[in-house]
């Protein structure tokens, strides 16, 4: 198996058994559309332990999630989802080395760019949204970052981008 998608799994809940699935390369975890915290028996750290072998890791209604720095200990990582979660400072993410894409939801806001703005790793920055929002995506936050930006064509328009950043459309 290389790739497991877990959703509204208990609190506590005990992800040992990873441990016997060395080929696992994709993990998506949610919780309930009203969020809650990650509750997986010993966080991250142990997540991580568990599923070294991990490149792309999501997150879905994950409010907060307060261990973001312990995502650096998924040493294979290249792509992470931060899907409808609450995280107030993404920084520690410029720690993981191998990430290259990170993904993100609308709204997006100039200090949440600001911060991407400091993860030089990153070659992509995914915008994904719901049908119904329109919003223009301000990307002045990101400064003169280097990044290919992806969003949806059919539902924004991007405004502010600088001129080292590539918008292609999802």
């Amino acid at each position: 198996m290389t790739q497991l998608s877990l959703y509204g799994y208990p609190d506590g809940t005990d992800f040992g058994f990873l441990g016997n699935l060395p080929a696992l390369e994709r993990l998506d975890l949610g919780r309930t559309a009203d969020g809650a915290r990650l509750g997986v028996r010993g966080g991250l750290r142990r997540l991580a332990s568990e599923a070294p072998g991990i490149a792309h890791l999501g997150f879905l209604y994950v409010r907060p999630i307060d261990e973001v720095g312990e995502i650096a200990r998924f040493a294979a990582l290249e792509f992470l989802s931060i899907r409808y979660c609450e995280v107030e400072d993404l920084t520690p993410l410029a720690t993981v080395g191998g990430l290259r894409t990170l993904q993100i939801v609308t709204p997006v806001d100039s200090g949440r760019l600001a911060q991407i703005a400091r993860m030089p790793q990153l070659t992509t920055l995914e915008i994904l949204s719901n049908v119904e929002d329109r919003r223009n995506i301000d990307l002045s936050g990101l400064g003169d970052a280097q990044l290919t930006v992806r969003a949806h064509a059919d539902r924004h328009r991007i405004v502010g981008a600088g001129p080292r950043i590539k918008v292609k459309w999802l």
